[in-house]
Parts: C-alpha cells; sequence; structure tokens
C-alpha cells in the first residue's frame, strides 16, 4: 500500500521524506499495516505472526538519522477514556521532543464505539465531553459535537480508535469504520487521519466485554492487531497506525509484569499514561524514545522503568503487530496493587457499558435503544431496608455492614420516574436489592424483597404490586468492604427507563 505522505507543515514534510530511512529508530518507518512485513526493512517478523519477536532492535538516538519536528502541531482525538489515557502527558512530551506549540484536543463520550461515533455524527448529536490543552493544562466544555470539535482547530492530525469492547472484533469494524471515516472526511479532509491502536486487558481484569476475547489478554492483543490490519490497513486515508497496545504489550513481558492497568483495563495513571503518550509522540514526530528526558512523576516512575517505557515503545515502533520480549527482566520498583485508585469515581462511568448492555438486552429480546441510562446518586456506607424505617441506615464500623454497601440517595416514584418496564442490569460479582415503599415517608408492611444478582431484570406490575416508590442498595457479591471502590459499585448496576 502506497505510504502518504503527512502534509502538517513544511518542517513535517521534510519529516515524511524521511519516513522510508528511520526503520530502526523505532519511529514512523514502519511498513504500512497491511504489507507483507511488519515494521522497518529490518524487521523479520511477518505481519500475521502473533508470536513474540525474537531479538530485541538495537538503541538509536535521533543522531543517527536527523528528524525535522515541526514547530507547531494540532492533535484531536476522536476517543473515549482509552484516548483520554494516551494524552494525559501528550503536551508536555510533544514539547520535550522539540515541538514549540502544542495544541491537543479529545472528543470524548464514556466508552465511545465507531458506532457510536457514527451515530453521533450523523445526528450532530452534543454527547461529548471536549478536553482541550493549549498550555499544558486540559480544560473541558460538555454538550460538544463532533462537528464543532473538528472545526475548533485546523487540526493536522486527526486521531480515531475502537472501544476496547470491540477493538478486536471484526463486525464492528465491518458495518463502522469506512461509514465513519467517511463522516470524519466530510468535516475535514486536510488532516492526516491515524489510528490509535489500543491495548488488551490485564489478564485478570473483571470488564464485562473480556468475554468477547474468552477471557485471554493475548487473543484480545492478537485479535485487536488483525482487525487493525485487515481494515485499516486497506484504507489509504489512514497514514500510520500508533501501536500503543504493542508497546504495552512488550512492557507486559519486563520486570514489571501483568500490572500496567488500574483497574484491569484502564491504564495505570503514572507508568501506564506515561509509556502510551511516549508511543505516540516517537510515532508523531520521529523522535527515538532514549532522547525524550521529561518523567511526568519521578516519584513513581524510576530509571528502571523510563527504561521499560522506552525499550517497550522503540520494540513496538519497530514490529507494532508482534510482541517483542523485553530485556529488562529486574529493576527497582514495581506496579503491582496499583489497580486501587486514589479517585475511584475516575475508575469507570455507567456510560462506558452501553455498548455491551445492548448486547444484553439484545439477548433478552430488547432494544436499549428505546431506553434511557438513569444517573443515580449514591450515598456510601448506607442501605435501605423498606420493612424497617422509611430512611436509611448508615452503619457504624462496629456493624457488620460497615463499608458494604452503597445504596440511591433517593426514592424514585413509580409514577413518573421509575415505571413498569425499567430494567436493571447488573454485572457478575455484583448484586442489589429494590426496596419498595408504599408512600414516601412510610416503611413498607409487605415482604422486603430478595437480594438479586440477576444480568437483567424487568420491573413488572406483579413485583411493583402496591409500591408508589422504589430504592435500591448495591454491594459486592459476595458481600465485602466496598469502601476502595464506591464508585465501581455505582457503575456495576445500571438502569435504563423506557423513553417516553
Amino acid at each position: 500500500m502506497k505510504k502518504k505522505m503527512v502534509a502538517l507543515i513544511s518542517s513535517l514534510l521534510v519529516f515524511a521524506a524521511l519516513l522510508g530511512l528511520m526503520a530502526c529508530t523505532g519511529t514512523p518507518t514502519d511498513t504500512q499495516p497491511g504489507s507483507d512485513t511488519v515494521g522497518g526493512p529490518d524487521t523479520t517478523v511477518k505481519a500475521d505472526e502473533t508470536t513474540a519477536a525474537e531479538g530485541t532492535p538495537e538503541e538509536s538516538t535521533s543522531a543517527d538519522v536527523p528528524v525535522t519536528v515541526p514547530e507547531s502541531i494540532k492533535i484531536l482525538a476522536i476517543g473515549n477514556s482509552f484516548s483520554t489515557d494516551c494524552m494525559e502527558y501528550l503536551w508536555k512530551l510533544l514539547k520535550d521532543a522539540g515541538i514549540e506549540n502544542v495544541v491537543l484536543g479529545n472528543l470524548y463520550y464514556g466508552g465511545c464505539s465507531m458506532a457510536q461515533h457514527l451515530n453521533f455524527v450523523k445526528t450532530d448529536s452534543a454527547s461529548y465531553t471536549y478536553y482541550k490543552n493549549t498550555k499544558g493544562a486540559w480544560t473541558s466544555t460538555a454538550n460538544y459535537t463532533m462537528a464543532k470539535a473538528v472545526a475548533n482547530e485546523e487540526w493536522d492530525i486527526i486521531t480515531v480508535q475502537e472501544t476496547s469492547k470491540t477493538c478486536g472484533v471484526d463486525s464492528a469494524y465491518k458495518t463502522s469504520f469506512t461509514k465513519l471515516t467517511d463522516e470524519i472526511r466530510k468535516l475535514n479532509d486536510k488532516a492526516v487521519l491515524v489510528w490509535n491502536m489500543t491495548w488488551a486487558y490485564q489478564q485478570d481484569s473483571t470488564h464485562s466485554s473480556f468475554p468477547n476475547y474468552d477471557k485471554d489478554q493475548m487473543k484480545m492483543y492478537t485479535m485487536t492487531t488483525e482487525c487493525v490490519q485487515k481494515y485499516i490497513g486497506a484504507d489509504d486515508r489512514y497514514s500510520y497506525v500508533i501501536p500503543v497496545g504493542t508497546a504495552v504489550q512488550n512492557a507486559r513481558t519486563s520486570y514489571l509484569g501483568d500490572h500496567l492497568t488500574r483497574d484491569g483495563y484502564h491504564l495505570n495513571k503514572e507508568f501506564g499514561r506515561y509509556l502510551a503518550a511516549l508511543t505516540w509522540t516517537c510515532k508523531i514526530t520521529g523522535v527515538s524514545p532514549y532522547d525524550i528526558a521529561y518523567n511526568p512523576v519521578p516519584g513513581s516512575i524510576n530509571e528502571d522503568m523510563v527504561s521499560v517505557a522506552r525499550e517497550s515503545v522503540k520494540n513496538a515502533l519497530a514490529v507494532p503487530y508482534g510482541v517483542t520480549k523485553s530485556e529488562i527482566t529486574t529493576g527497582k520498583g514495581s506496579l503491582a496493587g496499583s489497580v486501587v485508585v486514589v479517585d475511584p469515581s475516575e475508575i469507570l462511568n455507567p456510560e462506558d457499558f452501553i455498548e455491551a448492555d445492548r448486547q444484553v438486552a439484545m439477548t433478552n429480546g430488547t432494544d436499549l435503544s428505546k431506553y434511557t441510562l438513569l444517573k443515580w446518586d449514591y450515598l456510601e456506607n448506607t442501605y435501605w431496608n423498606c420493612t424497617s424505617k422509611a430512611g436509611t441506615t448508615t452503619p457504624a464500623s462496629t456493624a457488620g455492614t460497615y463499608h458494604q454497601n452503597i445504596c440511591t440517595k433517593n426514592k424514585y416514584s413509580v409514577a413518573t420516574e421509575l415505571p413498569e418496564g425499567t430494567i436493571i442490569i447488573c454485572d457478575g460479582g455484583w448484586q442489589y436489592r429494590l426496596e419498595k415503599y408504599v408512600s414516601e415517608n412510610d416503611k413498607y408492611t409487605g415482604k422486603r424483597p430478595d437480594m438479586s444478582n440477576a444480568p437483567f431484570f424487568v420491573l413488572t406490575s406483579d413485583f411493583i404490586g402496591d409500591a408508589k416508590y422504589i430504592s435500591w442498595n448495591v454491594a459486592s457479591s459476595p458481600k465485602s468492604d466496598i469502601s476502595a471502590i464506591y464508585a465501581q459499585a455505582a457503575a456495576h448496576v445500571r438502569i435504563y427507563v423506557p423513553n417516553k
């Protein structure tokens, strides 16, 4: 496939002319996806191989082959939380690579798939949060459309990606990839289109979409690389692929092991995000990772970890669709235990599950497009007991139920807020109890509903009975202390209300 010249500005054109010379530097010299071989001319790993590459390419710096970086660059990601991970440290890394003026945009919708992006752009839906970084700090604006974000700047690069739920599922690309690219090109026919190849889940991940890959990390990685080569490689509108998924997989073979995520799928906030942004920086600019000095979190990312990141990026750029085993098998520091997040509110968003929930609903004969996800507020370490009293209970530290529950902040009216036909979807490892009230201020005199871990439950008239209000509690299954992951608990039980 003929490789297109990257037309950003005059200096970047010079860089593009050098692409064919830099295969051994870990720069954008890879043969285009879909070619017979992966990487530059010195690479022997075939595109369809999924086993680890033998050996490690020699280290090199930008002194070996001169690299001309542009004075300015503007990059927009059409993405989701995974693009957020990739771009967190990107501004400063690009500055460290020598680019004077950097503008970044991230068009975010949690868990957004190509199919959702396609629907949003066709309907001009203001569903996105638009994050922008012009001076080293991110700002955000809600209720943004794709058209508005694409028109916000004269973007040099626009990146696209698929949600992790279906990044390796062929049918997702077959139905949406070309159509979405068509729509993006209608909005902007000048920017360089780039594909962001994301990463496989941690092997012990509990993500609800991991069964799409038989709960096998290497299978997820392989399926993803195969889809990228098959679809992006066949579309001349994409200039190159940023192989973040391969950089992550390479790093997992180092002494750091399989601990690069904070929750089984989102990247570790320090090293994982640094690794992803370093991959972007080196792929986009052509600068060797060994010539990038910026460390976003020196207190958490020591020199041994920096070495792993540099080696992993260099090897990913040389061999983007095959795992290269790390030679750094010992070192200081560990990422084990990093799944515990300081800010649990960022772990999960209920919106991230909509695509998977549609599949669950479909298997139960329901079209979820006719429902709206209910955004409910929760109370920590608190629960309702409808047959005990009308209000909530907050256990003391001596109680056996201490830190084991969250619950809705309010009761919901059956007549106006939670009608018959409402759907409840619950993920494995979690359970909930619906609490019924005949009036808002009195306890219930009937039988208290049982705890349930039913993955798909519909509120029927038989269940509702004479209840006028409903609330609910959420706990892990079996019950345990969930104080570190209250936000996860709230996201794992989702309520869909019929559209009026």
